[in-house]
């Protein structure tokens, strides 16, 4: 059925990625005030942290015997509170022992154009993945996403007397979508919709970036614009080329052969996109079915003990 036992211990890892943050940015912006946050909680025993450069993880440990459920979610209301403190770009998730050791199977896709293997793994893959009996999550990793780059020139900058923040701040103000409430008119309610998004890369080129009573200034003129991927900070490879990988997480109490071979099922009638190969790296099922050959060969040669059970 299963590689692990059922495992509920009550301890909630705060997993948070920012890839610009050093050790001490890390601590300071993102680490400490997760950690103030978390003070207080019911049945709370410890509370431990790891700061690394992009990285932060804040250990929450509560006392035996608390629902692992309700752990979470006491951990994710505080968390919720303290988000829109953190800096832009610094994202954050939820783990406990348990969820990791769910962890099926990891496959590969490599051969390709990585940006668009990556698109097709995320947008058409892990749904229907995620959508079959059993299977809780589906995580794609590696390739590159879509993305328009600014690069700024600094001497231009200098000239206009404009920062990079200002020039952030900008192209927020420019890509907005809102509602403006609605309008009525003969007994019914009309919606009104504002969509100010920027669809298109030339739509980005002609942001404003100063204000009126001076001469026009747009953002093309102080950095160039182009259409690529956003940076990387890893890099999953297959046979030392470049590859996009993918991992399986089932729900808790599902059974690890039956969900591995609705997967493995489903893998095989999908048609993968052009040159592109499918892998798989690693499976839980794989280990549980070489145990199970363990334990009968064992139990045909008599070397079992009367009651069937086996130390590994």
């Amino acid at each position: 059925m299963d590689l692990f036992p059922d495992l509920n211990y009550p301890l909630i890892n705060i997993i948070t990625h920012y890839p610009v943050g050093t050790a001490e940015d890390m601590e300071q912006v993102i680490t400490r005030p997760i950690e103030n946050s978390m003070q207080g909680l019911n049945n709370l025993q410890h509370v431990s942290s790891i700061s690394a450069p992009g990285f932060s993880q804040v250990t929450v440990e509560f006392s035996w015997g608390v629902d692992v459920l309700q752990a979470w979610q006491l951990v994710y209301g505080r968390l919720a509170q303290v988000r829109s403190s953190l800096p832009a770009g610094a994202e954050s998730k939820l783990e406990n022992i348990g969820t990791s050791l769910a962890m099926l199977s990891t496959y590969t896709l490599s051969g390709g154009d990585p940006v668009q293997t990556r698109s097709w793994a995320q947008y058409q893959l892990a749904p229907r993945l995620t959508s079959l009996p059993g299977v809780a999550r589906v995580e794609v990793m590696g390739g590159g996403m879509y993305s328009w780059r600014v690069d700024l020139d600094p001497l231009k900058l200098r000239q206009a007397g404009l920062t990079a923040k200002y020039l952030a701040d900008a192209i927020g103000r420019a890509n907005i979508l809102d509602t403006g409430g609605y309008l009525e008119e003969h007994g019914r309610g009309l919606l009104i919709r504002t969509d100010g998004r920027l669809r298109t890369i030339d739509d980005l080129h002609s942001v404003s970036v100063r204000g009126s009573g001076a001469v026009p200034l747009r953002l093309a003129d102080v950095a160039q614009i182009y259409a690529g991927t956003k940076p990387q900070r890893y890099v999953i490879t297959e046979s030392r080329l470049p590859a996009v990988a993918f991992t399986i997480q089932k729900q808790p109490g599902a059974s690890t052969l039956a969900v591995s071979r609705l997967v493995d099922r489903e893998l095989a009638g999908m048609t993968l996109p052009n040159g592109v190969q499918l892998e798989k790296f690693y499976d839980q099922a794989e280990i549980c079915s070489s145990l199970d050959i363990i334990y009968l060969e064992r139990f045909v040669s008599g070397k079992v003990c009367q009651n069937r059970q086996m130390t590994v």
